[in-house]
């Protein structure tokens, strides 16, 4: 057999290894448990705004009547 013949097998050799090892360390990572509770991981919060003075986060806003300008100032 040539050398490169050799050299070519044992390149798909290690390709299909790693591969394999890649495979089963991904399975591995995928089945460990996160967290304390057994896999549940941490529990979600919401984030606590802070946000400057006059300046409101929308979804409270969605939740409020709009207050209606009257028609008579032009806008």
């Amino acid at each position: 057999m040539s050398a490169s013949l050799i050299e070519m097998l044992l390149s798909g050799f290690a390709y299909v290894a790693f591969s394999y090892a890649l495979g089963l360390w991904v399975k591995y990572l995928r089945k460990k448990p996160k967290g304390p509770e057994g896999g549940e991981g941490p529990k979600e919060t919401p984030p606590t705004l802070d946000l400057p003075p006059g300046v409101e986060w929308y979804s409270d806003s969605l939740n409020k009547p709009k207050e209606r300008v009257p028609s008579h100032l032009g806008f």
